[in-house]
């Protein structure tokens, strides 16, 4: 069965129904040790703080509203 014929069934489960469906596929995928190890990357992270211009655009996106 291919993916395109499994995710339409796979689209009407209920909200538990897909958590529980990832999890089982997590696990399948995690001891064929197929898994991405992302414990050590590193990401950048942006705040107000250090680009003050941002903080200044997103108080303005949030007065918008």
């Amino acid at each position: 069965m291919s993916l395109n014929d499994l995710l339409p069934a796979l689209l009407k489960l209920s909200h538990e129904e897909k958590v529980q469906a990832i999890k089982i596929l997590q696990d399948e995928v995690h001891d064929k040790g197929q898994t991405q190890d992302i414990s050590g990357a590193a990401y950048e992270v942006w705040s107000p703080q250090i680009t003050p211009e941002t903080g200044r655009i997103l108080l303005d996106l949030l007065r918008e509203d």
